[in-house]
């Protein structure tokens, strides 16, 4: 017999199924075979025990008709938990607009950790993207630059083009500045015994390097012609930038205002240092 799962509570792990013959029956978690997770509304099949007329066994979820065995479902949560750090990114840079001293500690502190973390992976993401279209944009340009002509990927009579290998090549890349930047916070939080953790770490890189997210993006619709609009771009974004990693250290580190004063000059010098190596590595 078909029917659909009314009621189903993970404690006590029982449920109700309304059969299709109107009647509703009891039934165990015990008794439920499929794979699949028990969920409200699932069509299922299932037995009546014959020693009872109210409860059922062998429970079977029926596949919807439309259903595609080989298209992967994205979970509810994971779908949720995109959208809640979309909404939060806004919050966190209203916050930060209103009080850019003490914004991001405030913000953090809304936030707590976990919606923190998918914040900053939505940001650090978000950073990697732009620094692949900027790189594509500018691999572009240049090429067609040297080459004399005016018509955008083309050199020397060869259309400029990547293969799929090389642009993932060039996203993992663009993701290792913030790899590097929270791996340095890791660190000094471990020499100078300061607070905070990787989620937060990771939500104060992913804040810190918004400004060069905008420039790369801006790089990317404007081009590269629009070199003096750039470069004045370029200096409010990386001062941002220095701005912001100070009050990181400051804020969640909880350091002191010289200690922070010394380390952001380190923490450019490292974080470029490690994106070498790493590309280095890549690139092999």
């Amino acid at each position: 017999m078909e029917g659909k799962i009314l009621d189903y509570s993970i404690e006590a792990e029982t449920g109700i199924i309304r059969g299709n013959d109107g009647v509703r029956y009891e039934f165990f978690a015990s008794e439920y075979r499929s794979a699949q997770p028990i969920t409200v509304g699932q069509t299922v099949d299932f037995d009546v025990d014959p020693n009872s007329n109210t409860t059922v066994s062998s429970i079977y979820v029926v596949p919807e008709a439309n259903a595609s065995p080989s298209t992967p479902v994205i979970p509810q949560a994971m779908v949720d938990a995109g959208k809640d750090a979309v909404t939060d990114t806004l919050s966190v840079f209203k916050t930060l607009q209103k009080d850019p001293a003490n914004g991001l500690q405030a913000a953090l502190q809304a936030l707590g950790d976990n919606r923190a973390l998918n914040t900053g992976i939505v940001l650090c993401a978000l950073f990697a993207l732009a620094s692949w279209a900027a790189v594509i944009k500018g691999a572009s340009f240049f090429l067609s630059l040297f080459a004399g002509s005016s018509r955008s990927g083309d050199f020397g009579g060869t259309r400029f083009d990547i293969g799929f290998l090389d642009h993932v090549k060039i996203i993992l890349a663009s993701s290792f500045p913030v790899i590097g930047i929270i791996l340095i916070l890791w660190a000094i939080q471990q020499i100078f015994r300061g607070k905070g953790n990787i989620k937060q770490f990771t939500f104060a890189t992913g804040v810190c390097v918004f400004p060069i997210t905008i420039l790369l993006l801006l790089t990317w619709l404007l081009g590269y012609t629009n070199f003096d609009v750039l470069s004045l771009l370029s200096v409010f974004c990386f001062t941002t930038l220095i701005l912001l990693l100070n009050t990181t250290l400051i804020g969640v580190l909880r350091l002191s205002a010289r200690n922070a004063l010394f380390l952001v000059p380190i923490i450019l010098v490292a974080d470029t240092f490690i994106m070498r190596v790493l590309s280095s590595i890549l690139i092999r």
